[in-house]
């Protein structure tokens, strides 16, 4: 059982340090190819490893995001920014490459209570669960033991948690309930989903829009033009979904 467990030990290590040298490697190929001017070869690199590797760094997502507008698509730097920007919010070359491709592709700047987001949903859900877990836990030592410190204690991480929650709630509501997209390239947004209905407005790659229904071929849209939402239907595969 023990040469099994040996053989076993061997054989998953050995497959993990393979897999670690391909991602390195990959990694170098797609930086070599950037410098080298090669950005729609650098950016199949990093595609591949979100794709096929499955790899969700927002590093990757930066670096492709930097390829595809050296390239000049706009439209998918856009999208790309966004997915490290959720991933990485604190990043300031991140951030200020999202301020720059927003710029460039004339998205209004947002005037959200929480445009200035420091935490990801994942660090948000898990900061509140530990103070659940905290708040849970110190009540219950107040209820046996008495003593009014861990009743303090208990609100204290009520306290933190309530802020916690309402972050949570407009990050979920932001990235997983409004369904967001990056326009990847110049489109005509029309007033119904059919090439024969009335051209409403045009819109820029890389704007941002929340898909509000959708049948497949053809998605009903909202922007942000200056004050005011403007809706209408544009092609799916005009769409890059940042979920």
């Amino acid at each position: 059982m023990k040469k099994y467990f040996i053989a076993f030990s061997f054989v998953f290590f050995a497959a993990a340090a393979y897999a670690q040298n391909a991602y390195e490697s990959q990694l170098k190929n797609a930086q070599t190819d950037f410098q080298n001017g090669n950005y729609a070869k650098a950016a199949s690199v990093y595609e591949s490893l979100i794709t096929v590797e499955k790899i969700n760094n927002p590093y990757i997502y930066y670096n492709l995001s930097n390829a595809y507008y050296r390239a000049g698509d706009t439209g998918k730097a856009a999208l790309n920014i966004r997915k490290a920007y959720r991933l990485a919010p604190r990043d300031k070359n991140i951030r200020a490459n999202l301020a720059f491709i927003d710029k460039a592709a004339g998205e209004p700047e947002s005037q959200s209570l929480f445009s200035g987001n420091f935490l990801s949903l994942n660090e948000l859900s898990a900061a509140a669960a530990v103070f659940i877990i905290a708040f849970l836990s110190l009540f219950s030592i107040f209820f046996i033991s008495g003593k009014k410190f861990f009743k303090k204690a208990a609100y204290g991480a009520l306290i933190v948690l309530m802020p916690l929650i309402l972050a949570s709630y407009f990050k979920i509501n932001s990235e997983i309930i409004n369904k967001e997209a990056a326009v990847l390239k110049v489109s005509v947004v029309r007033s119904g989903p059919a090439v024969s209905s009335p051209e409403l407005f045009s819109v820029p790659a890389g704007r941002k829009a929340i898909i509000l229904a959708s049948n497949g071929t053809w998605s009903e849209i909202k922007i942000k033009s200056g004050s005011e939402d403007l809706t209408g239907w544009i092609e799916t595969d005009h769409l890059g979904a940042f979920n």
